[in-house]
């Protein structure tokens, strides 16, 4: 059957309606398209910009960072470094593969032994809020960058620490709970705390020079502090010297932050170290090393030995040493095993109570004719406890010198713990470089 004329031309004109429809779709389609396009690469371009800022201003942070570092003696030849250099002012010089895009840096230093709260440098900037603070770590610093174009500016702040710990203030500090237990069954050394046939369980110095011997040993718990057994309570001959469940504002005066731990804990960094600085020394122990392995590496003032791994001393005695020692494992003494021979030497444990079976630093045995456990010096536990639990025939005394523990600290057994009163005019340690605590960008 034919196709009249009025039909076809009926049908040819509708399909030119619909033709025209589609192609009206897709050029709407395209416009959109090319729209979206437009927009994610000015979208793409933008972001690409502020983060070419970003990286400019966090350059700032790395310039802050290196000043203070270049500051710091390496390793310390004293237990106190000079002042941090004065803070740069003014816009730095750009970075020469981001040309036309300066930038400004600057610093703020907390040389205070206690968190210090400081006006947020970029407050009403930024959109930081007007009033904002920034509570700064003991020993630590606020670096803040920000770009200087006029057109897009961003700004960063990064709040940074090192290691540091203040000891002046107490012969034992621990930031959860102390205790002392045990008997008083032993012979006395010339100088105790109170009566000679029943001197206190934490005694004053029975080595103090010039005399007389301090009566007052303070002690700082986070946690609680407790005495039993048959030493006179409170087993320390000043209670008010005593200060219990201490807040986080004072336990941080002697604990370092975890980040400055961890940069204290770069073995590779250190052995590293050890080849360019002859004052600073590095020994692998991945089975534990013993005196006869540390005392060849031990360090004199000025010094540090970096152990990379635990220590296990067991030999009759001792191991002498007047720097610092940082040990990246455990602490095991069962024989009279450590003497600090000046009033710098310090030990650092960085190892954690779960991974060394209860104890980061722990002290067992004796004899009559050995010199104490742990004979003169500071022993830190950074990340763990402390545990000194001697049979007491040594000197009288199990533990000569100072302790710092992030957890507890326990002193059981016979004998007593004795505190090395020099510390206290010791000013606070601190060592290694400045590392990045937390950080923001606006």
């Amino acid at each position: 059957m034919k196709h009249t004329p009025a039909r076809s031309a009926s049908e040819r004109g509708f399909a030119l309606v619909t033709a025209l429809a589609i192609l009206a779709i897709f050029l709407a389609v395209c416009f959109l398209i090319l729209t979206m396009s437009n927009q994610n690469s000015q979208n793409f371009g933008n972001a690409f910009q502020k983060q070419r800022y970003y990286d400019v201003a966090e350059a700032g942070i790395d310039r802050g960072l290196a000043d203070l570092d270049s500051n710091l003696p390496t390793p310390p030849s004293t237990s106190t470094p000079g002042a941090p250099p004065p803070a740069p002012s003014g816009n730095q010089t750009s970075l020469p593969n981001i040309p036309g895009v300066p930038y400004y840096y600057s610093y703020w230093y907390n040389s205070s032994s206690v968190p210090t709260s400081t006006p947020d440098p970029l407050a009403g900037q930024y959109n930081v809020s007007v009033g904002h603070i920034v509570n700064v770590p003991p020993f630590g610093g606020i670096i803040w960058a920000h770009t200087s174009t006029g057109s897009r500016d961003v700004g960063v702040e990064a709040v940074v620490s090192r290691f540091g710990t203040s000891t002046g203030s107490c012969a034992i500090c621990a930031g959860q709970s102390i205790s002392a237990s045990g008997s008083d069954s032993f012979s006395a050394p010339p100088t105790v705390c109170g009566d000679p046939k029943k001197p206190y369980k934490i005694c004053s110095d029975p080595n103090a020079s010039p005399g007389p011997a301090p009566t007052t040993v303070p002690i700082i718990s986070g946690g609680t502090y407790s005495c039993s057994g048959a030493e006179p309570a409170p087993c320390t001959l000043t209670p008010t010297a005593i200060q219990t469940n201490a807040p986080s504002g004072v336990t941080s005066g002697f604990l370092a932050s975890q980040a400055s731990l961890d940069q204290l804990s770069n073995a590779a960094a250190w052995q590293a170290a050890s080849t360019v600085n002859t004052n600073i020394k590095y020994i692998n122990c991945p089975s534990g090393c013993d005196t006869a392995a540390l005392q060849p590496f031990a360090p004199s003032v000025g010094q540090i030995l970096f152990v990379n791994g635990g220590v296990s001393l067991s030999s009759p005695c001792c191991l002498k040493y007047a720097g610092t020692i940082i040990v990246s494992g455990c602490l095991s003494v069962s024989q009279p095993g450590m003497q600090g021979t000046s009033t710098v030497a310090t030990t650092i444990v960085l190892g954690t109570d779960s991974a060394c079976g209860g104890n980061a630093a722990s002290f067992t045995g004796g004899g009559s004719t050995k010199p104490p456990l742990w004979n003169g010096g500071l022993l830190y536990a950074a990340q763990g406890s402390v545990n000194v639990a001697g049979n007491g025939s040594v000197k009288g005394y199990n533990f000569y010198g100072a302790i710092v523990a992030a957890n507890n600290v326990t002193i059981q057994g016979n004998g007593f713990f004795a505190w090395e009163s020099a510390f206290s005019a010791q000013p606070a340690l601190r060592l290694g470089p400045f590392t990045i605590a937390s950080f923001a960008q606006y």
